[in-house]
């Protein structure tokens, strides 16, 4: 019997993907962190669940992007190597994300407007208890804070 996975289920399969994913430190979990990278990847029906046939299939295309001699065993080397490219790959989407909320006007270029505009809305962000300074007292109690 083929199960389906809720977003909110993925958390747990987390620990599955481990090996592909970047510390949990660096990103968070959720709609907007590793939860919804993976559902992104292994939907591949779009119906906003991770069957366990699309999970299987996610995790042996993933495996063949580190057996990259098609051998069927991965080294040292090439898990590391695998690992950095995909690092790449998501820090290379991540800036190109970055780039497109702060390009207000969609012409292509950041101007010094637009580039104060989201250094303003993150440190509104940041500034926790609105007092126009960031303090200790700012760091968030859990993720998922504000």
């Amino acid at each position: 019997m083929i199960r389906s996975l809720s977003l909110a289920a993925l958390s747990g399969l987390l620990l599955a993907t481990a090996a592909t994913a970047q510390p949990a430190g660096d990103r968070p979990m959720g709609p907007r962190g590793q939860g919804a990278e993976m559902l992104e990847r292994f939907d591949t029906n779009k119906d906003g669940k991770i069957d366990e046939a699309e999970f299987k299939a996610g995790r042996a295309e993933t495996f063949k992007k580190f057996d990259t001699t098609g051998t069927g065993k991965v080294t040292l080397a090439q898990f590391q190597q695998g690992l950095e490219k995909m690092r790449e790959e998501r820090r290379q989407e991540m800036a190109k994300r970055r780039f497109e909320r702060m390009d207000a006007d969609k012409d292509g270029t950041i101007t010094q407007a637009e580039f104060d505009a989201a250094a303003q809305r993150m440190f509104d962000r940041m500034d926790r208890d609105d007092d126009g300074t960031l303090s200790p007292g700012d760091r968030p109690h859990h993720r998922g804070h504000r």
